[in-house]
């Protein structure tokens, strides 16, 4: 499969599924972001417009995760190089809201989605999908993309993450601390 017939098995599963592909996010869910910054440059409420696995040029978006562990390996920290002196964001879902669920995908599609190592063209299908989404109807509803960690399926580790505009409305933060803060309670 190239990007040109990923494209087109992904628009007819999408326009034939529709909201299938759909699911909620509960009101009340815990979720983590690692901000991979110092400290002492931290800044409360920070939404990069860069791109990312699930967000394109200027649609800022902060990625969570449902574990700090997911979250470090998404940044390529491990036990041997923890992210000391980082900021380790607690946030928390504000109310019940729909995402799409990466996971729903048929099996085809989301290995392509996760399969390209090029650093050039690694989102490249990724941007496709949400390029997609967005054109159909039902896209409105859509607050966010929720997928497997990209470094989770490759270490076989697991780990869910959530792209979402904060300013939405649908998460809030709850608190922040360095990393060392957290330290003591992470389960290697």
């Amino acid at each position: 499969m190239d990007l040109t017939d990923f494209q087109a098995t992904l628009s007819e599963h999408l326009r034939t599924g529709g909201t299938s592909f759909l699911t909620d996010i509960p009101c009340g869910s815990g979720i983590i972001h690692l901000a991979n910054v110092p400290h002492e440059t931290w800044k409360p409420g920070f939404l990069s417009p860069n791109p990312g696995r699930w967000n394109l040029p200027e649609q800022p978006s902060k990625y969570f995760a449902d574990d700090l562990t997911t979250c470090m390996a998404e940044l390529g920290y491990w036990p041997e190089a923890k992210p000391y002196g980082r900021v380790v964001e607690v946030w928390e879902t504000t109310k019940q809201f729909q995402v799409f669920d990466v996971t729903r995908l048929p099996g085809d599609l989301r290995q392509y989605l996760y399969e390209e190592k090029d650093p050039s063209r690694k989102w490249d299908a990724s941007h496709v999908l949400v390029n997609c989404i967005n054109g159909f109807d039902w896209a409105d509803s859509v607050g966010g993309i929720y997928a497997p960690s990209a470094s989770g399926l490759a270490l076989n580790t697991g780990g869910m993450c959530l792209s979402t505009n904060p300013t939405f409305g649908n998460v809030k933060p709850i608190t922040q601390h360095t990393f060392e803060e957290y330290d003591n309670f992470i389960q290697w």
